[in-house]
């Protein structure tokens, strides 16, 4: 079977620009994730030092990967 199916096949570039542009907003998204992930933990981290609670950073870290992935 030929490969023939894309032959021809553009993309128009407003439709490129618009892909391009939700690809960078999701990555933004993703980030401001991650870095709000990564001050909640820091935050639980910092709360529990100063009340006692005796969790680990670890388990802290542990949350936070499991937020993460």
């Amino acid at each position: 079977m030929a490969k023939e199916g894309n032959a021809g096949f553009e993309i128009p570039a407003d439709m490129r620009a618009l892909a391009e542009k939700s690809v960078e907003q999701a990555k933004q998204a993703f980030d401001i994730f991650i870095s709000a992930a990564q001050h909640a933990v820091s935050t639980a981290e910092n709360q529990s030092r100063r009340k006692g609670s005796g969790r680990t950073c670890g388990e802290f870290r542990r949350a936070e990967y499991r937020l993460v992935v």
